[in-house]
Parts: C-alpha cells; structure tokens; sequence
C-alpha cells in the first residue's frame, strides 16, 4: 500500500483478532469445564455479554471516534479508542477469567467486551481515511487477510492448553495479544499520517 498508517492499522488489527479469536476458540470451553452448568443457561449469558456489549461497544466507540476526529488535528486521532480500549480489556479479561462463579465471570467478560469492541469503527475510519480512494479496496482485501492471523495462532495455544490448561493459556495469550494491538495502535497515533494523493480526492471525513 505504501502508506504508513495503513499498514500499521492492519497489524493493529492482526494482533487484536489475535485475541479475539482467542477468546471465541478456547473461552466458552474453559467456562463450561469450570463451571458445570447447562448448555441453554451458559449460551444465554453468553450471548448477551458478546451481542449486548459488542453493540454498545460499537456505537460508543464510532461516537467516540467521531468526536476525536472533530476535536484534534492529529491525522491519527481516532486511534486512542482502540488504544485505550486494548488496554483496559487486557487486565479486565484477566478477571473474568480468574473468577470463582460463572455469573462473576460473564459480568467481568461483558465489562470486557465493552472496552474491547470498540476497535472496529475507528481503525477502519483511520485506514481508510489515510489512502486515495483508488487504494481502499485493497485496503479492505487486507483488513480481512490479517484475520488468518488469528486463526493459526488456534494451532499453536492448542498444544499449549493441553499442557497447562484452558484457563492458564488464555491468562497469557489474550492479555499479550491485547497489550500488543495496543502497542500497535500507540504507534498509529504518533505516526504523523498519509495523506491521499489529490487525484484520488480528500480523505474520508467522518464529522
């Protein structure tokens, strides 16, 4: 793409699916070996930590966005949300997953999710918005190549949880994925930003 901020958004965003595909694999069977409960009870819970929080994890996230987006001038504004959503997801997980009652622990994951969805809407926003509009399908080819990323990590946390355990493998691999998106998206917000070459038209405007 050879655009700075681009390709640092998509390896913010191979890192953060790492942790999220992650979670999707491996947590509902750590849940489930922890806590004997039934299969209608545990889905209910569940599904309302990741559907109820994803959704409001959005919507605040993309208000957020928008609301950085009008305020700085910094090309990459948008990028604290996901920041600061990484890094206040990674210590919440922890929680979540160390509790001692499922209702304890789906209260932490759904706390968790609300903090950690809220990457989408403003890393698209910033990757998109730093490329000519002629780049932007390609861009979006990626966006959705990086997640292979966070599925072959599944290989390697397999052996890993077979060795030491669901819980203890997602105690490391998840926070470390969250601390590293978070890195990443540090590192987007102090690039100084791309701007799209006047051919191809002014930068995405989200205001």
């Amino acid at each position: 793409l050879g655009c700075r901020s681009a390709l640092l958004a998509l390896c913010a965003v191979a890192a953060r699916l790492c942790a999220g595909y992650t979670i999707i694999s491996w947590f509902p069977a750590h849940c489930k070996a922890r806590f004997p409960v039934g299969e209608c009870a545990f889905a209910a819970l569940y599904a309302t930590a990741v559907c109820a929080g994803g959704v409001a994890a959005s919507l605040l996230g993309g208000l957020a966005s928008d609301a950085l987006g009008r305020r700085s001038d910094a090309p990459n504004a948008r990028a604290l949300v996901p920041l600061v959503g990484s890094l206040l997801a990674a210590p919440l997980f922890l929680v979540a997953v160390t509790r001692s009652s499922l209702h304890g622990t789906m209260g932490w994951f759904f706390a968790h999710v609300l903090c950690s969805e809220c990457w989408l809407g403003p890393t698209v926003a910033t990757m998109l918005g730093s490329l000519p509009a002629d780049a932007r399908g390609t861009a979006q080819g990626l966006f959705n190549f990086v997640q292979l990323g966070g599925g072959l990590l599944q290989v390697i946390i397999a052996p890993a949880a077979a060795r030491f355990g669901i819980g203890r493998a997602l105690q490391v691999t998840v926070p470390v994925a969250y601390l590293a998106s978070a890195a990443v998206f540090a590192a987007l917000l102090r690039c100084g930003g791309d701007a799209p070459t006047p051919a191809a038209g002014a930068a995405l405007k989200f205001e």
